[in-house]
């Protein structure tokens, strides 16, 4: 079944298995396309079936000006950089967090202002 049959069958005909034909055809481009941006295989396999769900809600709007697995190809890596920024921002707050409320050192935002002023571009060291 080519990619144009797939999509019309699941648009407007069996859709459940003809979407398990597409699944089945471009999953492993998908995962390695996911995987190419992420350290963790569960998290690309994760991911990639957030990719298939937002390719099943949104096929109606394919319109076939470029190939399926270009479209699909897009999908993954939009999700995956979504997913790496959304990683990041989360380690940086967490990291913050932990400076911000370290009780073990001593210090608090107020001691980590006061001590960074009168050290060049204001970099302190804790030790």
């Amino acid at each position: 079944m080519t990619d144009q049959q797939l999509v019309h069958e699941i648009l407007y005909g069996n859709s459940q298995k003809a979407f398990e034909l597409l699944v089945e055809k471009y999953q492993r481009l998908v995962v390695m396309t996911c995987r190419g941006f992420l350290s963790n295989y569960a998290d690309a396999e994760d991911l990639a079936q957030e990719v298939f769900i937002e390719v099943f809600q949104s096929l109606h709007r394919f319109r076939n000006e470029s190939k399926l697995s270009t479209w699909l190809y897009r999908i993954a890596v939009n999700k995956s950089l979504n997913f790496v920024r959304r990683q990041k921002r989360r380690r940086i707050f967490e990291s913050l967090d932990r400076l911000f409320s370290d009780k073990a050192n001593g210090h608090n935002l107020h001691d980590l202002q006061n001590m960074s002023n009168g050290t060049p571009d204001g970099q302190i060291q804790i030790a």
